[in-house]
């Protein structure tokens, strides 16, 4: 195991880059269902759903 520091900066930029590939798997015309598949097969963990207006959690 590697004594990595894990800093905010670095949890920010994966949150980013998840949010910035949901958007692009979107703009391409994938359903929901569709975007949470390439977001766990590329990220390795799926985006959560909530019962909010656009169906995704915050």
């Amino acid at each position: 195991m590697s004594n990595t520091k894990i800093t905010r900066d670095n949890i920010d930029s994966v949150i980013d880059i998840r949010s910035r590939r949901r958007c692009q798997l979107e703009r391409g015309g994938l359903d929901p269902v569709a975007v949470a598949i390439h977001l766990l097969a590329e990220t390795g963990s799926a985006p959560g759903w909530d019962t909010d207006l656009d169906g995704w959690a915050a």
